[in-house]
This record gives C-alpha cells, sequence and structure tokens, in this order.
C-alpha cells in the first residue's frame, strides 16, 4: 500500500459536471473505492429490507392459509376448488333443441 502511495502521489487535474480540482491520483482512486464501497452497502441495505418484507408477507400468508384451513376443517365446510382443478372439469352440456 506504501509502495502505490508513493508511486501514485503526482498531482492529476479531475473535471466534474462545473466542479474542478487537482488532487493527488491516490486520493482519487481511494475516494472512488469509498464511494463504491458505500452504494455497494446501500444497495445491499435495500435489497436485504425488501428480501425481508416479502420473506415476512410470504410467512404470514402461509400462515393464514393454514388457519383457514384448520377453521374449515372444524366447521366440517368443504374447501372451494382450486381454480386449476375447476378449469379441468368438462363444462355441462346445453341440449340445443331446448
Amino acid at each position: 500500500m506504501i509502495v502505490a502511495i508513493a508511486q501514485n502521489s503526482h498531482a492529476v487535474r479531475v473535471h466534474y459536471i462545473v466542479w474542478h480540482a487537482s488532487v493527488s491520483l491516490v486520493v482519487v482512486v481511494l475516494a472512488t473505492a469509498l464511494a463504491a464501497i458505500l452504494l455497494d452497502e446501500a444497495g445491499g441495505l435495500i435489497w436485504r429490507r425488501r428480501r425481508r418484507a416479502r420473506v415476512a408477507r410470504r410467512d404470514e400468508l402461509t400462515e393464514l392459509r393454514t388457519r383457514h384451513d384448520l377453521l374449515d376443517g372444524a366447521r366440517g365446510a368443504e374447501a372451494p376448488m382450486p381454480l386449476a382443478r375447476a378449469a379441468t372439469q368438462p363444462a355441462p352440456s346445453v341440449d340445443p333443441d331446448a
């Protein structure tokens, strides 16, 4: 690290939008690395929060479905037929002469 600092200590001109500066190359490299790390951590934080919320919603939905199924079973109610199974049932025949 010390060798890299010593070899890259010369000043470079940096232009960013309307901002201009003359700084050491090692400062530019370290500032860029720090900005990349901070952006990566911020992106990871956002992703983790969204993932946790999605998992929590899924777990809550599973729990609610389980409770609903248990209540339906205790009442003796017949569970509604899932749409996939209902779609495979034959359609009632219609007599055209009637």
